[in-house]
């Protein structure tokens, strides 16, 4: 299998090169796809060195950690059930000079927040392409106090297996593209708190936003059935890096997650829909909700409302209700509430304050009729 190395650090200008103000940050040096053994043999060109040690969950060490572990000679711990700060502090006892995450998004999220505490390098090696924390600083980790979100650092290096990632469960690439769709709205509501509160915003995030939805459309020429050609996948998983590389230049979230986010937040914690697909819920209606009172959304037909339904179908998330097994009063409550969730990000549902029947209307007529 051949070895693509993208050298990510050396491409991003400087946040003076901007002139944006935002941090920039250079840890992420490159992004490595290949077969993981070969990106392995990389870690020391990098400076990123021994001793070892592999994080992952029961599910992915079957997969691929233990392969890793014993490639590495690196101790190995499994991450299970909700995550405990001073256990796992105490069990990695600042030993370790590089920490590896090995799975989907919960276990490299805990192992960016654990390497962040320790100081340790962090090297991410996906084995699900199921949203866009690949790359990216923001780590969410699930504690006994709830669902808790830190900015912590982005991975050294981050290591793409095409042919581990193809055999993730469909439901998984789904999600990876719900969250990919959802740049398509967080990106506007980025701009209006730029336009209309003066807020801070970064051209080279910018650019990489717009193309991770391109890379994400692109992606959608490979899918049939519930398939996706090793293409597509590839189209994927950029679109998802480069999500995450807005964040990593801003050190915020702000660029990647808008109002859908804030919608489906609520739908994740209440009916424990999968991140990706909550968020693409929340994509289509913001979207509808831009559509119908920001002047200055897409005038690009393939970023609308009815094409994110289209989309959403072809990838098979489902947007029936009866599907979703969300009732639609508890739908039009994720729109009210989600302005809550994050007060301070001005967002569509911050400027447009809709009533309960306005709203109603809005989510029969995107769910009720979808078919």
């Amino acid at each position: 299998m051949l070895i693509e190395e993208v050298k990510i650090s050396e491409k991003l200008p400087t946040s003076i090169e901007c002139g944006c103000g935002f941090p920039h940050d250079k840890t992420l040096k490159a992004v490595i796809s290949g077969a993981v053994e070969e990106g392995l043999n990389k870690l020391d060109e990098y400076s990123i060195n021994p001793p070892y040690a592999v994080l992952c969950d029961n599910i992915t060490y079957n997969i691929l950690g233990s392969k890793v572990s014993e490639y590495l000679q690196a101790d190995c711990f499994i991450l299970q059930g909700l995550f405990n700060e001073d256990y796992w502090l105490s069990k990695l006892n600042h030993s370790y000079r590089t920490i590896i995450g090995v799975g989907g998004g919960t276990v490299l999220d805990a192992t960016k927040y654990l390497a962040y505490l320790t100081s340790s390098n962090y090297v991410a090696i996906p084995t699900a392409p199921s949203n866009d924390g690949i790359v990216s600083p923001i780590a969410v980790v699930f504690t006994p106090e709830g669902r808790q979100t830190y900015v912590a650092r982005p991975p050294c290096l981050t290591i793409i297996d095409l042919s581990i990632l193809s055999s993730a469960p469909w439901n998984l690439k789904a999600s990876g593209f719900g969250d990919a769709f959802a740049k398509i709205t967080s990106l506007k509501d980025w701009e209006l708190g730029r336009d209309e509160l003066h807020e801070r915003y970064c051209v080279t995030a910018e650019k990489h936003l717009l193309l991770s939805i391109n890379f994400a459309l692109k992606a959608l020429e490979y899918v049939k059935e519930e398939r996706i050609e090793t293409q597509g996948l590839n189209y994927l998983i950029q679109s998802l890096i480069h999500s995450g590389i807005a964040m990593i230049i801003t050190y915020s979230s702000r660029p990647a997650t808008g109002s859908e986010h804030l919608i489906g937040r609520y739908l994740e914690l209440n009916y424990k829909i999968q991140h990706g697909i909550a968020v693409a819920i929340g994509t289509i209606i913001a979207a509808k909700i831009h559509e119908l009172y920001n002047f200055y959304w897409w005038r690009e037909q393939s970023y609308n409302c009815s094409s994110l339904l289209r989309y959403c179908r072809q990838v098979g998330i489902p947007l029936s209700l009866a599907d979703l097994k969300v009732p639609i009063d508890e739908i039009v409550n994720a729109i009210i509430n989600a302005p809550k969730f994050r007060p301070e990000r001005y967002t569509i549902l911050h400027k447009v304050k809709l009533d309960r029947e306005n709203i109603l209307s809005i989510v029969k007529d995107l769910f009720c009729n979808s078919s």
